[in-house]
Order: structure tokens, then sequence, then C-alpha cells
């Protein structure tokens, strides 16, 4: 594998010690011991399976990082004390173990810390001073004893549901922020103090709790984040079934430099590096699958064997064939082999469009060369893509599940319509021309966007539910325009040092601030800032911040929603004036409850489920349009986002759209409107699409006229009423309407293109289905449930022709199963009922 220079200092027998001012950094491949005075140089990395112990009276320095360090298996631009395998830091009363700088004049953020990802840890009698965050436990339950955690970002973080460390006897004080836990994690603390944290002294955050006895806490008080914890999951795309190359022969290729124009199809497995030297096309197509031997000579875990291409790579998949490159491991891991490698590959941009590209170190990975991607999937990589001096446009893309998602340096790059979700980072960009245009990055554990010392163009991006959400420091240059920042579980924008102007935003439910600046020569405008936990706007920088004719909610106590020189003196203002009387853009919900009468117009969003009660009423107006994001809480597939209404609430709407927030949506991209024992509701003239029911009614009193319910897991749901159901078209649904204890109006629709229009599971002899136009619906017109044991009046329907026969063949009855009641559909009309298009 080609990779830049990567050191490798420690290579330590299990019986090894280091002794005096020894410097170190890189992997730690074999149980190793530290003793007296270690400096960390650089990053230090301690793999799975291999244990580091510091020995009481153990003193480590750490310098700081002077390189812009690309390594994908790394998660911070500082340096780093990384274990994945096991570290043992148990010093005593009388030799206790110190992580300090290596500059009695450093402060916060010197150095990363020390963090746990995935592996095992034990502190007794350590102090700890100077970094982003003290300890951080990613799904690792450290034990601290007796520890001193001071002068850092952040003291302690716990993150992720298998996160529990147990802290006892410590003191973790001088940080800004104490002691954090996110996404699940269940940290104990036991006779701590934790005193003089300047912001906060214990968060909770999403989803997270804390067991806490016997601590001495003072500073700000404990605080939790509200909004209820929910999992982001991505439906992918293309190429979820078995690749049909799979079962084929691999023809083999050893490490090779492919000296003409070649063409590759069918089953490829590289066992080596295959180099396609300068002025060589390689074309590679759809369907073809190339896996990857690992090959791992230093023991690092990562595998070596690519394609390196300095002439051109074509590799056009379709949605029906991709193009999958892959390990070739029985148990496939991140990392097992090395990268689709772009060196000098300038002459034209090579292109990779419908692609699987899985189990890499490095997805993509190019230095001075153009690319264009397109529509790939890019998943469980350490990195999914990495550029350095190089010209790009991804567009379309999906990249999930990788370690982390985009690195790019001093390059050009342009995304449009990508989605990141999940990983440490979703994309870490440093002096690159950049045009964001209409992403989505979700679910980051650590940050969404680093953005630094880039000239950035930003428009209509979605940041949320990602731990932080942008931060943009050193920006000599920028705009961003319309972006959503949502339900971040710190900041959703963040800006350091940076001349930036944002118009149009919208900062909602982010758990500590909506935006924070310091040193901040820029500009906020027109944006809206509601629902933030702690401040609409910080400023920790001492200039004066620009912040006029933005919209900060109904609230006139200004003092609570922005942090400035009235909090702190050495701080600058926010200045406010004038306010915007209403909101500027669309109006954000995540999960919330409305209890007051409401009203929607113009552009609303769900990022979770919206509840009505308390008998409010909703009115949502014409021209509006409400559109759900994909969020799978219970990991069924389908998409839980929605409105419930209950305890008397009603709705009505009229002329609306109800959709999805995703480009590519399809059946079950958000849940419902449910309504359970609602008050009297109507739905008229508006559109329901992608939905997995678009109407979900229970003893609710609801008309439902002129409707379109299309391209749904089903239309309506319903148990009892009364409900009419007049004029919709129900096209393409899964289910148009399901019936259960239920006796609807049913008249003047259009069913068509479903594949069953109406299921009458259960006690529905009372419906009446009359007037309607039945044609070209997949299997069934109408479907009896086996309990429907009554008959179902369907008389006066058209079914798709003249004759008396073409109303035979579509219904599920007593005709086909014993004791089911029977269709009756006579007298049966000879020409459509209704006047109703069906074409969306």
């Amino acid at each position: 594998m080609i990779r830049l220079a990567f050191q490798l200092v420690l290579l330590l027998a299990a019986s090894l010690s280091i002794a005096g001012a020894a410097e170190v950094s890189g992997v730690i491949t074999a149980d190793a011991k530290w003793s007296g005075e270690i400096v960390m140089t650089g990053d230090l990395y301690v793999v799975e399976g291999v244990s580091l112990t510091i020995e009481p009276g153990t003193t480590v320095r750490v310098k700081k990082s002077e390189s812009t360090k690309t390594d994908p298996e790394y998660l911070s631009s500082l340096t780093e004390l990384l274990v994945r395998g096991r570290l043992v830091a148990e010093g005593t009363a009388e030799k206790p173990i110190a992580f300090l700088p290596d500059s009695d004049a450093a402060e916060k953020e010197h150095w990363a810390g020390i963090i746990i990802d995935r592996g095992a840890a034990s502190f007794r009698h350590c102090r700890i001073e100077s970094t982003e965050t003290g300890v951080y436990a990613i799904q690792s339950s450290p034990a601290i004893d007796s520890a001193t955690i001071t002068k850092n970002a952040y003291g302690v973080i716990s993150q992720g549901e298998s996160s529990k460390p147990v802290i006892i006897n410590s003191r973790i004080s001088g940080n800004a922020v104490g002691i954090m836990a996110l996404d699940g994690a269940r940290p104990k603390l036991v006779k701590n103090t934790v005193s003089g944290n300047t912001d906060e002294s214990v968060y909770i955050g999403r989803g997270a709790d804390a067991v806490l006895e016997a601590n001495e806490i003072t500073g700000p008080a404990i605080r939790k984040f509200e909004l209820p914890a929910a999992s982001i999951s991505i439906p992918v795309p293309f190429g979820a079934g078995r690749h049909p190359a799979s079962g084929l022969e691999p023809e083999v290729i050893h490490s090779t430099t492919i000296m003409g124009d070649a063409v590759w199809s069918g089953r490829i497995l590289i066992d080596g590096v295959v180099r396609v030297p300068a002025g060589v096309k390689l074309t590679i197509l759809p369907g073809t699958m190339v896996e990857f031997a690992k090959f791992d000579s230093n023991a690092d875990g990562i595998g070596e064997n690519e394609i390196f291409i300095s002439g051109t790579l074509l590799a056009k998949g379709t949605p029906d064939a991709p193009i999958v490159f892959t390990s070739a491991e029985k148990i496939k891991r991140m990392g097992d082999w090395g990268a689709i490698n772009m060196m000098a590959a300038d002459a034209v941009p090579n292109i990779v469009e419908y692609c699987i590209v899985e189990y890499a170190y490095r997805g993509l990975h190019s230095h001075f060369s153009m690319l264009e991607a397109n529509n790939n999937i890019l998943r469980e990589n350490m990195r999914a893509v990495q550029f350095q001096e190089s010209t790009v446009t991804l567009r379309g893309n999906l990249m999930t599940g990788n370690l982390s998602g985009c690195r790019f340096r001093d390059s050009k790059v342009t995304m449009t319509g990508n989605r990141i979700h999940g990983g440490y980072v979703g994309a870490n960009i440093f002096r690159t021309d950049l045009e964001l245009r209409g992403n989505r990055i979700t679910g980051a554990l650590i940050d969404s966007l680093r953005l630094r010392e880039c000239r950035v163009r930003s428009s209509g991006n979605l940041i949320f539910d990602n731990r932080r959400g942008v931060l943009v420091m050193e920006a000599e240059d920028g705009e961003m325009s319309g972006d959503l920042f949502a339900f971040n579980e710190e900041s959703g924008l963040k800006v350091q040092r940076s001349r930036l102007a944002v118009r149009g935003a919208r900062m909602a439910g982010n758990g500590m601030n909506g935006m924070s600046v310091d040193a901040f020569n820029g500009s906020v405008s027109a944006s809206d800032f509601y629902g933030n936990g702690r401040y609409a706007i910080g400023n920790r920088g001492a200039g004066d911040v620009s912040a006029a004719n933005n919209w900060f909610g109904d609230s006139p106590d200004m003092d609570r929603l922005v942090f400035d020189h009235a909090d702190d003196a050495k701080v600058g203002r926010i200045l406010v004036e004038p306010r915007s009387r209403g909101r500027n853009s669309s109006l954000t919900f995540g999960n919330a409850a409305i209890a007051i009468d409401s009203r929607w117009r113009g552009e609303v969003e769900i990022y979770g489920v919206v509840t009505l009660r308390d008998g409010a009423a909703l009115a949502i107006d014409p021209g509006s349009r409400v559109r759900f994001a994909f969020r799978d809480v219970d990991g069924d597939g389908a998409g839980d986002a929605g409105i419930t209404v209950k305890s008397g609430g009603r709705i009505t709407a009229t002329d609306a759209v109800f959709g999805s927030l995703e480009p590519d949506a399809r059946a079950s991209a958000w849940g419902e409107i449910a309504l359970d024992h609602a008050g009297e509701s109507v739905f008229s003239r508006s559109a329901f699409r992608h939905a997995s029911w678009g109407l979900h009614l229970h003893y609710t009193k609801t008309d439902i006229l002129d409707c379109i319910f299309a391209e749904n897991g089903g239309g309506v749901r319903m148990r009892s009423g009364p409900v009419r159901i007049k004029g919709n078209s129900f096209i393409g649904n899964e289910i148009g309407i399901r019936l259960f204890h239920s006796s609807p109006n049913v008249t003047g629709n259009l069913f068509t293109g479903n594949i069953t229009a109406v299921f009458c599971r259960e006690g529905c002899g009372e419906t009446r289905i009359h007037g309607n136009d039945f044609f070209d619906n997949v299997e069934y017109d109408i479907k009896l449930g086996d309990a429907q044991t009554g008959d179902l009046d369907a008389s006066g329907n058209w079914w798709g022709g003249s004759d008396k026969n073409d109303a035979t063949g579509k219904f599920f009855d007593g005709l086909r199963e014993p004791y089911v009641g029977r269709v009756r559909t006579e007298p049966h009309l000879m020409k459509r009922a209704t006047k109703l298009s069906d074409g969306l």
C-alpha cells in the first residue's frame, strides 16, 4: 500500500520499559510499559489486543501538533493518545502519574487528550491537563479513581450506550465543561469534587443519564438536554441484494503495472498493488466485483493492497448493476485494503458512478488529481473520501458507517446532495475552496463539519443530530445561506477567528447554543433562533457581533437568549437590533408537544414526532409544505417522524403537501399523521406521499376530501370513526385504505396502481363503498380479512370495464377463502364514476 510516511517509533515487546526522557509516537503493536519521563512528539495509538502500562511516578509530556495529519485511524487534528486496546495508568498518592503539555504556558486544547475508543482503561492518582478532552470514553467504561482533571475544554466525556465509566474520589475542576454524558452513556460519579468549570458542571445529553452519589458539585447547575433520543438510519439506495458477480470464479491479479488500456468485468481479485500509469485508461464495466486480499506488512491492522492510478479510471455502474470494491476476507473489517488511489491523475476527470466502496482504509484517495464521484455508496471504510491538491465533484453519494466521512486539503471541492451519516467526523476540510449545496450530515459522534482556512459557500444543507454541528476556523471569506443547524448536542454553528456572512439560517433545538462565536468578523442576518438550550448566540470574543434582523422567538427577554458583554465584561456585545418581528425561514420541529392553538404556513420541517394535545387546534394554511426527515427510532427500516393528534386536539389542512425531506424518498420514508380520540378534523385538497401511513385514524370524526395519497405504505388506516372519504385519489400505494371495525362512507374516489386498493380486515359490514373507480390495481381491488365473515356492499362502482366479468378478478373474499364474506358488486357501473385524474 502506498501511504504518506507514518512514523512507527514504538514496536515494543511485553517486557521492555522505556526509561529516561524518551520520545515516542506512532503505533504500539505489542504490550509495552512506560516509566520515568516520556515525551509524546506525535500521535500514539494502542491497537486492539495490546496493553500499555504506565508505571507510578511517570510524567508524560505532550507536544502540540504542528502537522495537518490525515491518517484516518485518528480522531482529532490535535496530538492524541488513542486506545483501542488497553491502558493501565495506576499511580499512587506518593507517586502520581501526570499527563501534561510540554509547555508550562499551555492552555486548554494544547493536545487532544486520552481517547478510549471501544478499548479499556484504568486511571488511579493521575493528573490530566490542557487537553481538548481529558478522558474521552467512546463505547468504553474506564475506571477513574483519585484523579485530577483540570484546565481542559472538557474534563470527561462518556459517549455511547456501552459507555459506563466509574469516576470516584476525583477532582474535576477548572475546565470549560466538567463531565458530559452523550448518546445513551451512563457514567457513575461517587465522592467527586466538580467545581470551577465555567460552562457546564455536569451535562447529560440526549438519551444519557448519570448516577450521582455523594459528590460536591459547584458552579453551573447540572443540566440535561431535554430532546429525547432517536436513532437515524439511512436507506441504501441500490445494491442491497447479493451481487451478481459473487458466484463467479475470480480472475486473480497480482502486483502489476497495466501497460495499455484495459477493461475489467466479472469478478476480479487483487492480491497486490495494481498500477495504472499516465496515459492508460482502466474501464470497469457495470456489475463488476473487485475484491482485495488483505496484506498487512507492519501488523498495524491496515491492509496495503490497492489500485494506484496515474492514468484514468472510468468506473460507471448502474443502479441495477453497481460496481463493487470490497474486501476478499471472510470476516470483513474496515481497513482490509488500501484505497482507490489517484496520484497525479489530472489529464481528464476520473469518473466513479454507482459504485459500492467498502472496507477500505481510504475509499477514494487522491493527490493532484481530478474526480467526479456521483451516486456512490461508501460504507464501512476508515475514511470514505480523502483528497489533497485535487479538484473534486461529489454528487448524490451516500457515506455511512465509516470511521470518518471526508477529508480535503488544499483542493477545490463541490459537494451537492450527498448524505453523510455516522462515524466520528462527517467532513474535515482544510485550506480548500469549498461549495456545499443541499447536503445532509447526521449522526456524527464528534463533529459534523470542521472547516479551517477555507473559502466556503454553503446553502441548503441539513446539519442535525450530531454531537457538534459546524466548526469554522480562520476563514478569510465565506457565506452560509439557508442552512439548517438543528438538534445537535452542543452548538449548531461555531465560528472562530473568521470572516463569514450567515444568512437565512435556522438554529433550532441545539443542546447548548444555536451559534457560538469567537473573534468573529462577519454578520448574522435573516436567521431564526429558537429552542436552543443555553443561548441563541454566545460571544466569546472581544469584538462586537453584528446580528440584526434575526428572529429570536416571541420572548422579549434578549438577556436570556444571548451571552455577551452583559454576562462577561471581557467579551463584546451582540448587536441584535433591529430584530425581525416574524420568522425568516421555515418552521422546524424535533420531538415536540403543542398544547396551544397553532397555525402553520409555508415550509415546515419535522425531524421527530410532533404531538398535538390538550384540545389544541392546528390549522395548516393553503400552500404549506410539511416535510419529514427520515428517522428510524425502532430500527424497522421505516421512518418514524410524524404528527400525533390526541386528547381532543384537532387538525385542519387545506391545499397542503405532506412528504419527505429525502431527495430519493420511497414509501415509508416517514411515519404517519395519527389521530387518536382527537377532535373533529378535516383534510382537503392535500397530498400525502412516501409515508408509512398518510392518515391513521382511531375513534376520530374526520373528513378526507379531494386529497391525493401516492406511493405510501398505506393511504388511510382507521378504526371506528365516523369518517368520510370522498373524491380522493389513491395511486401506487401498498394499501389504499385499511379498515378495522369501521364503517366509513367511501365515495367518488379513484383507486389505481395500488397493491391492494381497499383491505377490510374485520368488522366492516356497515362500510359503504359506492361511486368509486377501481382499475389496474396489482393484486386486489378489495380484500377481506380472515375475520371479516360478513358481506361487504361495494355496489355501484366502476371496475375498469363495461362487461360484468370485469368485476370478478380482483377480490379476495369467500370465493377464495371459506368462511370469509363476499364482496357484493352488483350492480356495477358501465363507465367511470369520477372525473379524477389517474396521473400525479
